[in-house]
């Protein structure tokens, strides 16, 4: 498969919809005055549909649209300790 370029082997490409969400949560704990102990939790996911035009060997920017939908996600977890002074 190959990918048509344009003018300047640019890619014919487009990004096509996209979803963003982030999704968290925070839990402290005060064992004396001044004094925090904080766990934080966080999930993060993107959508998207890329959009690409394919042409056959040889060929420039003739050939069929395909679309791909990736979708990537990722943890991120914290854990503080925290004096007021």
């Amino acid at each position: 498969m190959v990918y048509a370029l344009g003018p300047n082997n640019a890619s014919l490409g487009a990004f096509g919809d996209a979803t963003v969400w982030n999704l968290g949560t925070q839990l402290a704990w005060l064992p004396i005055r001044n004094f925090e102990i904080g766990v934080d939790v966080l999930y993060a996911r993107v959508e998207q549909d890329i959009r690409r035009t394919v042409a056959a060997p040889g060929a420039f920017a003739l050939g069929a649209s395909s679309v791909t939908r990736e979708k990537e996600g990722n943890w991120t977890g914290r854990m503080r300790v925290e004096r007021t002074f």
